[in-house]
């Protein structure tokens, strides 16, 4: 992500209603960091959203390499079941209490 992250942008991880578990991971490009923005992680640059924050709490990512397919795995404590996608995840909501 580093190296193909155009300068000045941002990487951004987050959570999205849907998919067949409840929540999807988001991922995506920023140009700006927008209010109630946290940058957590320094190269790349990285934001989360603080209502994102609350799911993805603890969590890590890893970047996969399989064969000729590469991509990233969410590693996340709070998934109580995830898809076989793997983008799509049910959290634990006894956690929110903590989080929250």
């Amino acid at each position: 992500i580093t190296q193909n992250l155009p300068e000045g942008q941002f990487f951004r991880f987050g959570v999205e209603g849907g998919g067949c578990s409840g929540f999807n991971y988001l991922f995506d490009i920023a140009e700006t960091i927008e209010e109630g923005d946290i940058q957590f992680f320094d190269s790349p640059p990285a934001v989360i959203d603080e209502q994102s924050l609350q799911f993805l709490y603890g969590s890590t990512i890893d970047l996969e390499d399989s064969n000729m397919n590469k991509l990233l795995k969410v590693d996340n404590p709070g998934a109580k079941a995830s898809c076989g996608c793997g983008t799509s995840f049910a959290f634990d909501e006894e956690l929110l209490d903590i989080y929250g």
